[in-house]
C-alpha cells in the first residue's frame, strides 16, 4: 500500500510538472496590457541611463504674489475637482479603455519628436468649445495624444490638488513671430488679469496639470474610480515631477505659485484639454493645456 502511494505521488508530481518554457508568466496573465505598461517603463529607464547628464545650472525659486488676478473656481480645501473632471482623469466614455492600446500609443508618441507647441496650442489649429460647459463631452482634439519640447517657468498645488505647472516654448520656439504676435494679442483681448495671462512681452504661457492620482473621475455625484492604467500614471509623474524640482533645490508643490529661474527644460505628453478662462495663472488665450499629463521628463543634456 505504502508502494502504491509513493508510485501514485511520483506520477502526480510528473504530470504537474511544467518546463521553465512551459511556465505561464505573470504578466502575462493579466493580459498584454502588462507588457505595454513595462515597456513604457523599460523605454524611460534606458532613456535616461543613455543620455548623458549635465550639471544643473543654479536656480532661483521665487514666490509670485498672485493677489487680485487668479479667480479659483473651487474653494480652498475643496478635495477634488468637478468641471469636466471625468475628462482630466481620463473616465470619460470616450477615454481608452484597452491598456494595451493606450500604452502602446502613449510609447510611441514618447518615443518620437515633439508632435505639438505652445505656439500651436494657442494657434487658431484648436478652436474653444462654444458654450463651454462643465459636462462638455470630450472633443476631438482632446482624443489625440501630443508632445511637446518646452520650460517650466511657474509651478503651485491647486486648491482641487492639481499640480499647476506654466510653460512656454524652448527660447528657438518663442522667439518666433508667430509666438510673439500671440503674446501680445492675449494681452490686448482679455481684461482684468494683465500677468496671468502671460506677459505683456515675451513668449505665450500655457498650462499642463497633474491630477491628484487619490481623487476619482467622473463627475459628483457619480465619481468613479480611476482606472489603473491611468493612475498609475498619474502617480509616477508626480513623482517625477517632484524629484525633478528637489533635484534642483526648489520648494516642493504648495499652495504657493513659484516662479522658476532659469526656466527647467522638460518634454511633456499627455491629452489637451479645453479649460474655462477664469483668470488662472498662464493659461492660454484658448484656455488650453495638457491635462492630464501622461509622461514628464526632464531634459538633461539641457543646463
Amino acid at each position: 500500500m505504502m508502494k502504491l502511494t509513493i508510485v501514485s505521488a511520483l506520477i502526480l508530481f510528473a504530470v504537474g510538472c511544467i518546463t521553465p518554457s512551459q511556465k505561464r508568466n505573470p504578466a502575462q496573465a493579466t493580459s498584454g496590457e502588462s507588457e505595454a505598461s513595462k515597456a513604457i517603463t523599460q523605454y524611460k529607464e534606458t532613456r535616461h541611463n543613455s543620455t548623458q547628464h549635465v550639471p544643473h545650472a543654479p536656480r532661483k525659486f521665487t514666490p509670485v504674489d498672485t493677489s487680485g488676478e487668479e479667480v479659483e473656481t473651487e474653494p480652498k480645501g475643496t478635495a477634488c475637482g468637478d468641471e469636466r473632471w471625468d475628462i482630466k482623469t481620463l473616465t470619460d466614455a470616450a477615454a481608452e479603455k484597452d491598456e494595451n492600446s493606450f500604452a502602446n500609443n502613449l510609447l510611441t508618441i514618447m518615443q518620437g519628436p515633439p508632435t505639438a507647441s505652445v505656439a500651436k496650442f494657442v494657434s487658431s489649429t484648436y478652436t474653444p468649445p462654444k458654450p463651454w460647459t462643465p459636462t462638455l463631452a470630450r472633443m476631438a482634439d482632446e482624443a489625440v495624444l501630443q508632445k511637446v519640447a518646452v520650460q517650466i517657468i511657474e509651478y503651485k498645488l491647486e486648491a482641487d490638488h492639481d499640480y499647476h505647472i506654466v510653460i512656454t516654448d524652448l527660447p528657438s520656439e518663442a522667439s518666433s513671430k508667430s509666438t510673439k504676435t500671440a503674446a501680445k494679442t492675449v494681452n490686448r483681448t482679455v481684461a482684468g488679469f494683465p500677468r496671468s495671462m502671460g506677459p505683456s512681452s515675451g513668449p505665450q504661457t500655457m498650462i499642463i496639470e497633474s491630477p491628484d492620482p487619490q481623487c476619482p473621475g467622473g463627475i459628483a455625484p457619480n465619481l468613479v474610480a480611476i482606472p489603473d492604467i491611468y493612475k498609475n500614471r498619474f502617480v509616477e509623474v508626480r513623482a517625477e515631477f517632484d524629484k525633478i524640482i528637489a533635484e534642483h533645490k526648489g520648494p516642493a508643490p504648495q499652495d504657493q505659485l513659484y516662479k522658476v529661474e532659469p526656466p527647467i527644460k522638460v518634454f511633456v505628453t499627455g491629452y489637451p484639454f479645453f479649460d474655462k478662462l477664469h483668470g488662472q495663472t498662464g493659461v492660454a488665450p484658448n484656455g488650453i493645456e495638457i491635462h492630464p499629463i501622461l509622461d514628464l521628463e526632464e531634459d538633461i543634456q539641457a543646463k
